[in-house]
């Protein structure tokens, strides 16, 4: 490989976690928010159903979210 194709390879590289680090974050800090919330007693203890939807946020890839969050008949 060429000094520029390693370059780019690695340009491409940061893009992409980058990308995954920004969408973790997205997913995270509505989350942090309402738990900072409830630790100071500005809010209820989250449902069930609202716990479920937290750890799908936190612990599963977007990919398999999406079959995971679909609606079932």
């Amino acid at each position: 490989m060429t000094d520029m194709k390693a370059l780019e390879a690695g340009d491409e590289r940061i893009k992409k976690l980058d990308k995954m680090l920004c969408q973790r974050f997205a997913r995270s800090a509505p989350i942090e928010e309402a738990l900072l919330q409830i630790g100071m007693g500005q809010r209820d203890l989250p449902s069930r159903e609202e716990c479920r939807e937290w750890g799908i946020a936190l612990g599963v890839p977007d990919d398999v979210r999406a079959v995971l969050t679909a609606p079932t008949r």
